[in-house]
């Protein structure tokens, strides 16, 4: 559990079972008693999950490699806070997206889209 500045950053086992009755795992970010998911792209049997260490047991096959994964996506989502002070998982709004575009053409003096 990685703490920032009253956030925390854990890996976590979700409890809702995917199509294949597996439960897939997911980064959990708290920043005022408020949580929102990452899912990290792995889903597991539950008893292939350490709840204390919260990783993956060795009795998995592929336990290193999902290991290595979840720390990097910490590692990413801590990096992250402290380059933008913030951490972005929401979606991607179509005027966000167009605001940046526009400010995009305007930096290329370019006053239109090709």
């Amino acid at each position: 559990m990685k703490k920032i500045q009253n956030s925390t950053i854990k890996a976590v086992l979700y409890s809702r079972k995917d199509k294949d009755g597996l439960y897939p795992i997911k980064i959990r970010i708290t920043k005022n008693q408020k949580s929102k998911f990452k899912n990290v792209g792995y889903a597991i049997r539950k008893v292939d999950w350490a709840k204390t260490k919260r990783r993956v047991k060795t009795t998995h096959t592929r336990y290193k490699e999902i290991n290595i994964e979840i720390e990097n996506q910490i590692k990413d989502l801590e990096q992250e806070y402290k380059s933008n002070g913030k951490i972005s998982l929401d979606k991607t709004l179509v005027f966000d997206y167009i605001q940046g575009r526009i400010k995009e053409l305007r930096e290329e003096n370019q006053y239109y889209d090709v």
